[in-house]
């Protein structure tokens, strides 16, 4: 497990608060796209047959991002990213989750995808922004009901110091339909990417390591001057405190105020042991009295986590016998306990007459049986009273059979990963894998298994769209390129074909203007048309040509589905002529 020296972004935000030295703009958006390509790689990992895993971090928070010092962003705890949505106990018999993360499709117990935890990311980078809880409420119900209602103001009316061409990035993150947000994580890093280009300011990684630098110069100085990490965790402390009449006899104080408690934060628990030797009779042990104590943490919100501080313990004198303890758990609503019962009984205390009949009686009832069994045995062994018992004869143990040999399992090698490269011509042209569209820079770089085959399509408007089945090689990288020729030309330039007959029954005169009206091709999915075998260009790129009123014979040839259609329209002048075509 990777050792991550830094803070989670919850802490930094405080800390920095209380230096007066809020987290800025471009390096809040500078954690979110860390973050963002972190969580994209962990929704499009692949299972060893090249099929998505559909991982899902379900509990992105500001306490799942870490900040290293050296400026570095990494999203842990994914132990619930498989799992069915649920929340985490904080605090014995309440359950209480981080509702103020949830996506409204999440907290209504919908089925979630990636999407969702964009949604959390959003959430986070709203609060980095503007300093301010966007669903916190007093109730988790109330916090639970803000969700589903999400009602969200842009972040630069609540914070002066947030652009306001910010809002739009910040708000279809959070948009509350999932269909209108961003489909994945590396689109709302993107987003955030080009919005730092086109507003240039210190947003680096090492801008970011300066900044914790600074914001924890005194931990770090004291971690150089200590040689030894500085762990700001709070942990469970241990107080001794007195309970009973027996520690006001020793002469011990009064037990402690719960100020004197040191409360662990993350519902940790912290146990309160008093152990206590009474003197008594030489014949009854002491019987300790012991406590323990659950301290509920409040919420992580509402205070200031301290620094750790741990008691030592006094040491204490049980006398032996050891009691016996049984330890018995209560669930309270507030405040469970834990309650450990001494069930430890004195000696009883016998009479010396007693004893001394009882001792008499057990000696004579001893010695008739002792001279009864000697008895009986002479008998059964004098010669010639009894006969002797013939010895059995121990029967055969057969020898067992020896275990056939293991045989050996043929293991699976490991799989062979290998980087393809998709080179395509033109740049922007888009690109789908098995029938998936991929986005990203070009040239495109994706994993994929050796001697695993794709399918990979290239389009682009103007352009004769190319399909290739690539096999990938063991070779660690792999290069395809896709250059995508014979640029289809448009209606205008077109020739405009003559019609078979006029619709008005006959030929042209000589020098008469021949009629003209508009046809609008609709076709689905699209089609190469040509119109008394004369070409007029590709749909959609081809919406509406201008023909000469009369009848034509027109197909549609689609070269992906391998299918033609002919159609026999009239066009009819100073009209709009439709012609609808579907595969």
């Amino acid at each position: 497990m990777e050792y991550i020296h830094g803070d989670d972004v919850r802490r930094i935000c405080k800390r920095a608060e209380s230096l007066n030295h809020p987290l800025p703009v471009a390096l809040a958006c500078r954690v979110i796209i860390d973050a963002c390509a972190g969580l994209d790689y962990a929704h499009k990992k692949l299972d060893p047959l090249g099929k998505p895993l559909g991982i899902v971090h379900r509990d992105v928070s500001p306490q799942n991002i870490l900040v290293s010092f050296e400026g570095e962003v990494k999203v842990v705890d994914f132990g619930i990213a498989k799992a069915a949505d649920q929340a985490t106990v904080t605090r014995s018999g309440v359950l209480k989750g981080k509702y103020s993360y949830m996506s409204p499709e999440q907290a209504a117990g919908k089925r979630v995808d990636c999407r969702s935890d964009v949604f959390a990311l959003g959430v986070v980078l709203y609060e980095l922004l503007t300093g301010t809880r966007l669903f916190k409420r007093s109730t988790d119900m109330q916090t639970l009901s803000a969700v589903a209602e999400c009602q969200v103001t842009p972040p630069s009316e609540v914070s002066p110091r947030v652009p306001a061409d910010l809002d739009a990035i910040v708000l279809k993150a959070l948009a509350r339909d999932p269909d209108t947000r961003y489909a994945e994580a590396l689109q709302l890093q993107v987003a955030l990417e080009e919005w730092l280009r086109a507003h240039p300011s210190a947003s680096s990684q090492a801008d970011l390591a300066a900044f914790m630098q600074e914001v924890y110069a005194e931990r770090l100085a004291r971690e150089a001057r200590t040689g030894q990490v500085v762990v700001e965790e709070e942990a469970p402390a241990l107080v001794q405190r007195s309970a009973g009449e027996g520690a006001r006899r020793s002469g011990s104080g009064p037990s402690p105020s719960s100020k004197d408690v040191t409360r662990a934060d993350r519902g940790e628990v912290v146990e309160a042991v008093a152990l206590e030797a009474t003197a008594r009779s030489p014949m009854r042990p002491s019987r300790p009295n012991r406590v323990a104590e659950v301290v509920p943490d409040p919420d992580e919100t509402d205070r200031q986590r301290p620094e750790r501080r741990t008691l030592t313990p006094r040491p204490v004198d049980v006398r032996r016998p050891e009691p016996t303890v049984s330890v018995q758990t209560r669930t309270d609503q507030d405040a469970p306990s834990l309650s450990i019962t001494d069930t430890t009984q004195p000696p009883s205390r016998s009479r010396p007459g007693l004893v001394s009949r009882w001792g008499w009686l057990m000696g004579l009832a001893a010695f008739l049986l002792v001279a009864g069994g000697t008895a009986l045995l002479w008998v059964w062994l004098a010669p010639g009273l009894l006969p002797m018992p013939e010895t059995a004869q121990a029967a055969p143990v057969p020898t067992p059979a020896k275990p056939p040999p293991p045989q050996a399992v043929p293991q699976t090698p490991p799989p062979v990963w290998v980087q393809l490269t998709l080179e395509t011509k033109p740049s922007d042209a888009t690109v789908f894998v098995d029938g998936q569209e991929r986005q990203g820079p070009r040239p495109m770089v994706i994993q994929a298994m050796k001697d695993q085959e794709l399918e990979v399509k290239v389009m682009a408007p103007d352009y004769e769209t190319a399909v290739r089945r690539v096999k990938v090689t063991a070779s660690p990288s792999q290069l395809e390129r896709f250059v995508l020729t014979r640029p289809l030309r448009t209606a205008p330039s077109a020739p405009v074909p003559a019609p078979i007959k006029t619709s008005r029954g006959g030929p042209l005169k000589p020098g008469e203007p021949p009629a003209t009206g508009r046809v609008r091709f609709n076709v689905t999915p699209w089609a190469r048309v040509s119109c008394n075998e004369r070409p007029l260009g590709t749909t959609p790129m081809l919406n509406e040509v201008t023909l000469p009123e009369g009848v034509y014979q027109c197909k549609f040839h689609n070269p992906e589905l391998d299918r033609t259609e002919s159609r026999s329209i009239e066009v009819k002048a100073l009209t709009l002529n439709e012609v609808e075509v579907r595969f």
